[in-house]
């Protein structure tokens, strides 16, 4: 959460002794909370959760995410931290805030995951703003075809327009 800078609205984030063996806990967002417990406060509740033996244990309350980009609506989201997850992982996101170039990054990335275990695949490794512009890169296409064809309304609008008026003194010309 601190990566992305999601803010903690109430109780708190995970923490390292939230591990395998410890009493499951989890965290949800603002529109969980709000749907599930309009008239009180979400942290200390418990939630039952399919394919979880013991219910999990709301620690914190955080910030509305949209998965979808800008315009879609927030989803009711909770997380569980991965050592404490009863499924299986397909697949492992990670997101890394660095003060140094990111374009180092991605080789400094497989060289520390390939000491760790070099069966591991890593790919799609892009910066935030690269990953951000593509999650609208289609409401960006949209918008910049309706201007288009908005121009194009406009030019034949002001072409047909001057025929008019151009017709309009042609036949008004003949009169004298």
């Amino acid at each position: 959460h601190e990566t992305w800078g999601i803010r903690t609205r109430r109780g708190r984030t995970f923490e390292p002794g939230d591990l395998r063996g410890a009493p499951p806990v989890a965290v949800v967002n603002e529109m969980m909370a709000r749907t599930f417990w309009p008239n009180g406060d979400a942290v200390g509740r418990q939630m039952s959760v399919v394919g979880n033996p013991q219910p999990l244990t709301i620690i914190g309350v955080t910030a509305n995410v949209t998965q979808g980009g800008p315009a879609s609506t927030p989803a009711p989201t909770f997380y569980v931290p991965l050592t404490q997850s009863t499924r299986p992982a397909r697949s492992l996101s990670f997101a890394l805030r660095t003060s140094f170039d990111t374009r180092a990054l991605p080789a400094e990335v497989r060289r520390i995951v390939a000491e760790a275990d070099q069966t591991l695949p890593v790919f799609a490794l892009q910066p935030a703003d690269e990953l951000l512009a593509s999650t609208v890169a289609t409401q960006r296409f949209a918008m910049l075809m309706a201007m288009a064809l908005g121009v194009l309304a406009l030019i034949l609008a002001m072409s047909g327009l001057y025929a008019v008026m151009a017709y309009v003194v042609s036949q008004s010309s003949r009169e004298y």
